[in-house]
């Protein structure tokens, strides 16, 4: 028997109720993903820029950092992201900037000075996602001590359409139907840019093919080249 007789009802706990939230972007997810177990789980933050680093980063972190000696005096390309971003000054007062960048492989820790670092300066930032040109130097002209010096650099997300001159399609002729050119023609409706678009067509038949550039249509390159992948359709970037 109940202290309290037929009170009991009066207090019936409800389950609390879980309010509707927006969805985290992926960039969110991901975010608080590494803070909580320390790695990415549903994915990772350069999965959208592998087409961009896999054609125009001549190395990755890792490689760049344990080949300094064979690559010295070289230029070399690479991306990722910053994790960490300071701000510092010289003696003399002038600002300089030091930042980690990570990509798949590894991380390196890279120091910009002077009037490089002010031009650059707003593209350095945590979760910046950066393509970074640069070149092995000795270090105050000691031979023995090698550094990655940065030439260049800037956003990832616009390196495909800077750099790339155009997108190559090769198609065999017996690839090439209706229901193909349907989605070719959705894909590039969808993705225009300004990047020219230009299709190699071969015939096995005949055995020679024929180059056709278009003149009106231009395709933004990293969603059209993703859109191609999912087809199938063997690419080019020139």
């Amino acid at each position: 028997v109940s202290l309290f007789g037929e009170i009991d009802d009066a207090f019936t706990i409800k389950d609390p109720e879980i309010p509707v939230c927006k969805p985290w972007s992926q960039a969110v997810t991901l975010k608080e993903e590494k803070e909580v177990t320390g790695f990415y789980i549903s994915g990772h933050p350069l999965d959208d820029h592998k087409i961009a680093m896999r054609r125009f980063c001549s190395v990755q972190i890792d490689f760049l950092k344990n080949n300094l000696k064979s690559l010295k005096n070289k230029s070399v390309t690479f991306g990722g992201m910053v994790i960490e971003a300071i701000e510092r000054q010289t003696k003399k007062g002038s600002a300089f900037g030091i930042f980690t960048l990570e990509d798949f492989s590894g991380s390196i820790r890279l120091m910009v000075f002077s009037e490089q670092y002010l031009r650059i300066k707003h593209l350095i930032f945590e979760g910046a996602i950066l393509f970074v040109s640069a070149k092995v130097e000795a270090r105050f002209n000691d031979e023995t001590n090698l550094q990655v010096q940065v030439k260049e650099v800037m956003l990832m997300e616009e390196v495909l359409e800077k750099k790339s001159h155009s997108v190559l399609i090769n198609l065999s002729a017996s690839e090439v139907n209706e229901e193909f050119t349907n989605k070719l023609i959705k894909a590039t409706r969808e993705k225009s840019g300004k990047t020219p678009l230009a299709i190699q067509l071969w015939d096995p038949e005949e055995k020679r093919s024929i180059k056709l550039k278009s003149i009106t249509v231009k395709i933004d390159p990293a969603g059209f080249i993703a859109d191609l992948e999912k087809l199938n359709i063997s690419y080019k970037l020139l």
